[in-house]
């Protein structure tokens, strides 16, 4: 039976050449309307019975539909007794395919000879032979395909059947071998279980072994824990004897707390007392000193400035003697009208002024702070005090009241120093219980004149709105209108604006 089968394979192989090289030659012959319009795909099944036949029978036929890129060589097909023989030929020129599509190789039977040119009529006709020829063969081959087709419909109920039966026989043995495999894995599962029971068994016999190795250490604990509990009770009780003791002297320091508080309490009425007479006492010293007191200060002579005779002007020494400071200078001055009138040299004149207190040319900054301190500290208590600078144009008011231009702290006027002085002892005072507020304004007085230098928008630089006036009939605190008053809470913040 399978050499009947491997028969029929070879044969059917040869059928199918022989068909492929019937193709390839009748694609270049004439053809009919319908056979014209039948595309790649009509023709790829018509050779599709072929390609089924190889496959059902294990052969494997290649069926080339492309055309060749050299001649074709004769192939020599024998069915069931008929031969064919195809001679190659060259294949004559055609147009390009197009992309998708092949284009079979014109194979055509050996002519009795080669016609003249002009012989197109006898041409004809042996072409009208040869077709003849072609379709007789065809019409054979058709009929061997139509048996062979017989025959492989047999072949292929054969196959079907001897599958059926292979299935059914791979089956079986699938079923068989997958019992194999269950009763493999149940054997191998029920030696892992032996195993693990054997291996469960050792560690619980080493289980017990810790587990009274370890109720004798427990034991020993127990007797150990047993002798810290009666240590723990006992130190419990000297704890509460303790703690008794503590929680009386509690009380006794909540007693002294108390007491303490009271006599802070107390400490701090008497300290505002103490601080109220202070602020008076200073106040009636300041008062006795003068509420009014005008200081006069000398000036240097500049660069570019003539030196002036000896004895134009003395600082004579205090009233207490030559190391109190001068109260007053001595300017001493010749009259000129007077020696031009009687040709004589005038006499020298002496002038005597008596100030409160005269700085000498070397006097510094801190010398002309430190008489107007006190005053500073009488602001802080509550009193009003103003201190001003007046005299003519390069006398020295803006120096003595700013300071020098070069920002030095050792040349400060009294402005930076005052609110220096102030911002301190504020501080200073804030650990005692005082809080301090602070305001500042920054006017001008020219000309009869107060400008208020602090003022933005339309009012800023222009002067005429403001008056220094009383806060109130009958006090005495004096105020200026109009003036814009800007909080501060440091020097720096006085500073800047």
């Amino acid at each position: 039976m399978d050499v009947q089968a491997q028969r029929k394979g070879r044969e059917g192989k040869r059928n199918v050449e022989l068909k492929a090289a019937l193709v390839k030659s009748s694609s270049r012959l004439p053809l009919s309307a319908s056979s014209l319009k039948r595309g790649p795909d009509q023709m790829e099944d018509a050779l599709e019975p072929a390609k089924k036949r190889t496959r059902v029978m294990g052969a494997v036929t290649k069926v080339d539909t492309s055309r060749p890129r050299g001649p074709l060589l004769s192939t020599v097909s024998q069915t069931q007794g008929h031969n064919a023989v195809l001679r190659s030929q060259k294949p004559a020129p055609a147009a390009p395919a197009k992309p998708g599509t092949s284009t079979a190789p014109v194979v055509v039977g050996k002519r009795a000879g080669k016609r003249p040119a002009w012989d197109l009529k006898g041409q004809l006709c042996d072409l009208n032979e040869e077709l003849k020829r072609y379709r007789e063969k065809t019409e054979t081959l058709e009929l061997e395909n139509r048996g062979l087709r017989e025959q492989l419909r047999e072949v292929q109920e054969q196959a079907t059947t001897l599958g059926t039966e292979r299935n059914t026989l791979e089956g079986e043995l699938a079923s068989v071998r997958s019992r194999a495999e269950q009763d493999q894995q149940r054997l191998e599962t029920l030696s892992a279980r032996v195993l693990e029971l054997e291996e469960c068994l050792g560690t619980r016999e080493r289980l017990l072994q810790e587990l009274q190795g370890e109720r004798l250490q427990l034991q020993e604990e127990r007797s150990t824990l047993s002798t810290q509990l009666e240590e723990q009770e006992r130190r419990f009780q000297a704890t509460e004897a303790a703690l008794s003791s503590s929680q009386e002297g509690v009380v006794c320091l909540r007693q002294k707390t108390e007491a303490q508080v009271t006599l802070l309490a107390e400490q701090g009425d008497r300290l505002y007392g103490l601080e109220m007479e202070r602020r008076r006492l200073h106040n009636q010293l300041q008062e006795l000193k003068g509420n009014i007191r005008v200081f006069c200060r000398v000036r240097p002579v500049l660069e570019g400035e003539s030196t002036p005779s000896p004895g134009f002007l003395v600082f004579p020494p205090g009233p207490a003697g030559p190391s109190d400071r001068p109260t007053g200078l001595s300017l001493s001055r010749s009259d000129d009208r007077r020696s031009t009138l009687t040709g004589a040299p005038a006499p020298t004149v002496r002038h005597d002024f008596s100030f409160d207190r005269v700085f000498p040319p070397g006097s510094k900054q801190e010398e002309v702070f430190e008489e107007i301190a006190m005053l500073v500290q009488s602001a802080l208590d509550g009193y009003p005090v103003c201190i001003f600078a007046y005299g003519q144009t390069g006398s020295g008011k803006t120096f003595t009241m700013e300071g020098g231009p070069r920002g030095d702290p050792q040349l400060a006027g009294l402005i930076p120093r005052a609110m220096r002085h102030l911002f301190s002892v504020a501080q200073e005072m804030s650990g005692q219980g005082w809080t301090y507020s602070f305001v500042a304004s920054y006017v001008e007085i020219y000309n009869e004149t107060v400008r208020d230098l602090l003022a933005t928008g339309p009012r800023k630089g222009q002067g005429g709105e403001c008056e220094i006036r009383r806060a109130s009939p009958g006090s005495e605190e004096l105020t200026v209108t109009n003036a814009r008053y800007v909080p501060v809470s440091c020097e720096k913040e006085a500073s800047r604006n």
